[in-house]
């Protein structure tokens, strides 16, 4: 199954490395050209127990299962998509749900 997950942040990122983990192939895309680049080199932009290694073994340097692009087009051809993307606040810091 191909998911897409939009938002490679904390909780994309993690996300991303458990499900291609257990063998969804994974395509994350982020606005980030060099956190993608990092993630596609086997480097992990998020500091947790067992995400470095799950990005290093999944990703364009291991099985494949999950890659990082910009283009978001690539990810239209997903089964499902996520959506992980940082809630936008206010100008007095409140989150905007509008």
């Amino acid at each position: 199954m191909k998911l897409s997950i939009f938002g490679l942040g904390y909780v994309g990122t993690v996300m991303g490395a458990i499900l291609a983990d257990r063998g969804f192939h994974v395509t994350g895309i982020d606005v980030n050209p060099q956190k993608v680049e990092d993630l596609n080199n086997g480097c992990s932009p998020i500091i947790e127990d067992g995400v470095p290694e799950l990005i290093s073994q999944h990703s364009k340097t291991g099985t494949h299962r999950f890659i990082a692009t910009t283009k978001y087009l690539d990810a239209v051809e997903s089964d499902i998509s996520f959506i992980c993307v940082g809630t936008p606040s206010s100008s007095t810091g409140d989150m905007d749900l509008g």
